[in-house]
């Protein structure tokens, strides 16, 4: 089965005609959504070089089931790695005032709630990660 609706696309004319009527362009409403992590990604800043993650987690919501916004990028510097705490702690991986180690594996596949907030990107408005929280049932998904 193709991953698009053929009815959708009229080739076999001069006039190529499509339907994008039901495309979100990159956005869906601002809010609270279930989430699930999908991947994430060890790098480093282009500008100065400090170790990042990159986390990309796909929407589990009725509202927007399968939506991906663009990655959250947690920078591991002094003043910003709270952004890399608050991710940690959402998935249930570990809390303030610890240490501790994960691998991807454990990481990837724990639900959170995202909070969406509307973002220019490359002049287009997206739906960007603001904040990530525990799922109120649990990182673990039944």
């Amino acid at each position: 089965m193709p991953a698009y609706d053929p009815e959708d696309y009229n080739v076999d004319n001069d006039v190529i005609e499509f339907d994008f009527t039901d495309d979100t362009g990159g956005r869906i409403p601002p809010g609270d959504y279930e989430a699930v992590l999908a991947c994430v990604e060890k790098g480093y800043t282009k500008t100065d070089g400090c170790p990042k993650y990159d986390w990309t987690f796909f929407v589990i919501d009725e509202r927007a089931d399968g939506f991906k916004p663009r990655p959250l990028v947690t920078k591991l510097a002094p003043n910003t790695k709270w952004t890399f705490r608050m991710v940690v702690s959402a998935l249930g991986l570990g809390q303030p005032g610890q240490k501790g180690r994960f691998s991807r594996e454990q990481a990837v596949g724990r639900r959170c709630i995202i909070h969406l907030v509307d973002d220019e990107y490359n002049g287009q408005i997206s739906s960007k990660i603001d904040r990530v929280m525990p799922h109120p049932q649990g990182p673990i998904l039944d």
